[in-house]
């Protein structure tokens, strides 16, 4: 649990990081969504992939889908004319918290089930018919070719 807790908290630390670089490049709210999204999530990602685990952004957890709300805080606070500590400190504890209450009530995103069973594919459905055997069109005689010209090399 202390492990996910402190995941929670580098988040959102680092999607207030990721806010304020796009910003101050002079960036939009898209870009400084991206760039909240990329800062935010990397450092799992890899922390995850370095461990041999997989990445909880890949899971079914809330986890990158929360940023959205953090960077509307944000620009909330912004536009209110708060200063940056207390808008940092504003979107840390709304991102942080939002990932503590999905990991304590277990919230998820719906995911995709695959079918169970194979389909079977029908002659129609398939595009490759590799055991059929290509039979020529009658009266189509193969001996009868023409013969191509054999060309000669050119000298160099």
């Amino acid at each position: 649990m202390l492990f996910l807790v402190l995941d929670a908290i580098g988040l959102g630390v680092f999607t207030v990081f990721g806010i304020r670089v796009a910003l101050e490049m002079g960036h939009g709210a898209i870009i400084a969504l991206v760039g909240a999204t990329i800062t935010g999530i990397m450092g799992g990602v890899l922390r995850d992939l370095f461990c041999t685990r997989i990445p909880l952004v890949f899971r079914k957890e809330l986890y990158a889908s929360i940023l959205p709300i953090g960077v509307g805080v944000y620009y909330i606070f912004k536009t209110q004319n708060f200063s940056d500590e207390i808008t940092a400190l504003a979107t840390i504890i709304t991102v942080v918290g939002l990932r503590l209450l999905a990991i304590y009530f277990r919230l998820s995103l719906p995911h995709f089930k695959y079918q169970d069973a194979p389909t079977s594919r029908t002659r129609r459905s398939r595009f490759w018919k590799f055991r059929e055997r290509i039979v020529p069109p009658e009266g189509y005689v193969l001996d009868k070719l023409p013969k191509r010209k054999q060309s000669k090399p050119d000298d160099c």
